[in-house]
């Protein structure tokens, strides 16, 4: 079974948080973590795509 590299496994941690913190109604936790989950998807999302420029 291939292992999941290491943007995959910070998402899945953050998105765990996430549904901690929100069981917890911690608020301002709960967005700073969806804001992080939200960078780190563009961050993939742009980084599996090639450049155009060159």
């Amino acid at each position: 079974m291939k292992r999941p590299d290491f943007l995959t496994t910070l998402i899945l941690v953050l998105f765990g948080l996430m549904l901690w913190q929100m069981q917890k109604q911690h608020w301002g936790t709960f967005l700073l973590l969806v804001a992080a989950e939200a960078a780190l998807i563009a961050v993939r999302s742009t980084e599996s795509q090639k450049s155009k420029r060159l």
